[in-house]
């Protein structure tokens, strides 16, 4: 029963922690290639401090979505041979629902 939320999430931290490294690859190169070509000091001081953050905002979900995922992962596993599923057609007519 558990198990395809165990795969999703087997493909959801790789899938995150990858779009963001290309999120980040690009958002750095576009930066650089717009400091590059203008040569503006002024665009520096402005495209600086919103690059940064977002830096910070994609590092901080490569590493806290994996590592959540993770986690998830590891108590579902855990859990797995605890958890019982009972059929509603299987339960008898005296069954709540």
């Amino acid at each position: 029963m558990l198990e395809p939320f165990v795969q999703w999430l087997d493909r959801t931290g790789p899938f995150t922690f990858w779009a963001c490294v290309a999120l980040l690859v690009a958002l750095d190169s576009a930066a650089i290639g717009a400091v590059v070509l203008s040569r503006s000091r002024t665009l520096v001081n402005r495209v600086t401090r919103p690059v940064l953050v977002l830096n910070a905002l994609l590092i901080a979900a490569a590493i806290g979505v994996p590592t959540a995922t993770f986690t998830a992962r590891t108590a579902l596993r855990a859990a797995a041979p605890f958890v019982t599923v009972t059929l509603a057609k299987d339960a008898g007519p005296n069954a709540p629902r």
